[in-house]
């Protein structure tokens, strides 16, 4: 009798218990398993804009980030422009790294019939270095009018940092708080959101504000009035999410898009 007491005290406190179950080291709220990386939220670093360029400027646009991206950082960039017969066929850092192409989760082109689309990308594990911060894009054609927004986020996951991301057109939203907003995307993790808007009638004179929600903020480097707009907020548990944004203007063409960043 006593050395049965013995022997189940023994195994009652083995250290071998927990090791890799639910609750141990590797198992799914244990060290590296689920709970601990869903709680790793990137973080936004850095972001670039311009106004718009001209029709008629060639097949090539050109975009540098301030400061040369941190070696490991992934890079998200959305481009709109005019001409929608004509597409990208490119997307490379100086470093002659090339970005991927970004699919919306709705599956579509974010158009406005013949007027204007915008299409996004990502680089992921950017090399760092002088050659990160240039960022070329190239279509087959004359792109006619158009502007685009990169930001960089660190602690992204370096395969695969793009966690979902949509885009929908919007005529004339109206100038109420929030009117301007991408689809609903149900994240899976607590991501970074990017936050992007086009206006394909290109008024330089579109005045923005963030959106109320995901403690959404506006970049410092960001030209506004313009007919671009980008933001960074962040999403605390996993769900629904939504990029917003208020415009000062009752007409406009907007496409705005939503990409959630992942760890």
């Amino acid at each position: 009798m006593i050395l049965r007491l013995l022997l189940s005290c023994v195994l009652a406190f083995s250290p071998l218990q927990g090791l890799g179950g639910n609750a141990g080291i590797g198992g799914n709220a244990g060290v590296g398993g689920g709970a601990s990386a869903s709680g790793t939220v990137p973080t936004y670093v850095q972001a670039a804009s311009n106004t718009f360029w001209f029709s008629g400027s060639g097949v090539t646009e050109a975009l540098t980030l301030s400061s040369n991206v941190t070696a490991g950082s992934a890079v998200i960039i959305n481009i709109g422009w005019t001409t929608t017969t004509s597409s990208i066929v490119s997307v490379i850092d100086g470093n002659v790294a090339s970005y991927s192409a970004i699919t919306y989760s709705t599956g579509g082109t974010c158009a406005n019939g013949t007027a204007g689309r915008v299409s996004s990308f990502y680089l992921a594990n950017s090399a760092g270095g002088t050659g990160s911060k240039a960022i070329t894009v190239t279509w087959g054609a004359d792109p006619g009018y158009g502007s685009f927004a990169a930001q960089e986020w660190s602690g992204a996951n370096t395969t695969t940092p793009v966690d979902i991301a949509d885009c929908q057109y919007q005529l004339n939203p109206g100038t109420g708080s929030d009117a301007v907003q991408s689809p609903a995307v149900t994240t899976t993790a607590t991501d970074g959101i990017m936050g992007f808007s086009f206006d394909d009638g290109i008024q330089s004179s579109d005045t923005w504000t963030a959106g109320t929600n995901l403690s959404f903020t506006i970049p410092g480097s960001a030209t506004n009035p313009a007919t671009n707009i980008n933001e960074h907020g962040a999403q605390s548990s996993s769900g629904s999410a939504i990029a917003k944004f208020t415009i000062n203007t009752g007409i406009s063409n907007l496409h705005t898009v939503i990409v959630a960043v992942k760890h």
